[in-house]
Order: structure tokens, then C-alpha cells, then sequence
């Protein structure tokens, strides 16, 4: 068996920060993948960068993202660093692959949110369900926000707005109160009056 402590003392300090990053980001995304199977997703996690986007609502920072630039500057800087390269050239192909998974995985993360509907799906049979935050809604109807919404048979990703005057955080349990097109108005789950759900 392995003396790993001994291993570990073995390595350079920049093989040692390599490997530390690769191991970490490589459990984060790994407890990433087994909460998506079980049907958790980022608001699951509790963490968010907050609303940057590129336009409709679909932000490009979020855990996924984060942890794939993570990943990529950990491997990409394990490969260079077997390859014998120096560490400037290192630190370069690191950042390079640690930028090119944050890109992948944010487009699929696009992609896969724009899959809103099957092509039958009728927005108006959203109000009065629920969901939660995906990307956080800005306060007093901007735009940039994103919900999940748990319509039957499958999960609803949509732009969304609400009139509160707090921004609603990824991971905050809601319910549809209007649509307009195909955008939706929102409001926390526990502030819903009974006269306000249809």
C-alpha cells in the first residue's frame, strides 16, 4: 500500500498546488454530478455568484462553472507539469484549459436551460406552481433572474421577475403568480397570499 504522506512530501510545492486543486475540484464535481442525478441542482448547493448573464437570463457563473475552471487549471496543470514544462508555460496551459471547461460547461448549462419545453408545453399552466431560484432575481422587476419550476413530467427553466425589493438568492423556494410571454413573475413561496395563487 502506498505511503501517501510520503508521496505527497515528495512533491514540489507547485506539483503539490496542482494536485490539491485537481483533488478538490475533482470531489466538488463529483458530489455535483451525484446531486444532479438525485434531482438537486445548483440552488440545492446554496451557492451563487450572483445574476451576471448574457441576456436571457441564463448567468454564466454559477457552482458548475466555477468548479469545471477549477477542474481545468488543476488537470491541465498536472498534464504540463508531466510534460516537463516549465512553470510559466504551465500556469499558461492551466489557465487555458481552466477558461476552456468554464466556456463548455457554461454553454451547455445554456443549452440545456433553453430546453424550457418539450414544444407543447402552455406557459400559462405555470402559474400557481412552484419551483425554485436558479440565478438570482434582482429586486423590483429586472430583469436577469431565472427560475426552475416543477411543471408535471418534467423541469421548467425560465427567465423570471419579482416585485419585492430584495433580490431572491439562488435556492429560494417560489411560486408563478403571472406570465407575460414567456417571462414570469415570481414571489417567495412563504409570502404568497391565498388570493394571490390561481
Amino acid at each position: 500500500m502506498p505511503d501517501w504522506m510520503t508521496l505527497w512530501t515528495s512533491l514540489t510545492t507547485m506539483e503539490m498546488v496542482y494536485y490539491a486543486i485537481a483533488a478538490i475540484s475533482t470531489l466538488v464535481a463529483a458530489c455535483l454530478g451525484l446531486g444532479m442525478l438525485l434531482g438537486l441542482g445548483l440552488d440545492g448547493i446554496g451557492f451563487d455568484l450572483g445574476d451576471i448573464s448574457t441576456g436571457d437570463g441564463g448567468g454564466w457563473f454559477s457552482m458548475y462553472t466555477i468548479v469545471g475552471f477549477f477542474l481545468g487549471i488543476g488537470w491541465g496543470g498536472i498534464w504540463g507539469l508531466e510534460l516537463g514544462w516549465g512553470a510559466a508555460n504551465v500556469l499558461m496551459i492551466s489557465l487555458g484549459c481552466g477558461l476552456g471547461m468554464f466556456v463548455i460547461i457554461a454553454v451547455m448549462m445554456r443549452i440545456v436551460a433553453g430546453m424550457c419545453s418539450d414544444g407543447t408545453l402552455r406557459y400559462e399552466t405555470l402559474v400557481g406552481l412552484q419551483g425554485k431560484v436558479y440565478v438570482t432575481i434582482p429586486p423590483d422587476g429586472k430583469t436577469g433572474g431565472q427560475v426552475q419550476v416543477f411543471h408535471p413530467g418534467q423541469l421548467v427553466f425560465m427567465s423570471a421577475i419579482q416585485k419585492g425589493k430584495e433580490p431572491l438568492p439562488a435556492g429560494t423556494p417560489i411560486t408563478v403568480i403571472s406570465i407575460t410571454g414567456d417571462l414570469l413573475t415570481v414571489a417567495p413561496l412563504d409570502e404568497i397570499l391565498p388570493e394571490e395563487q390561481h
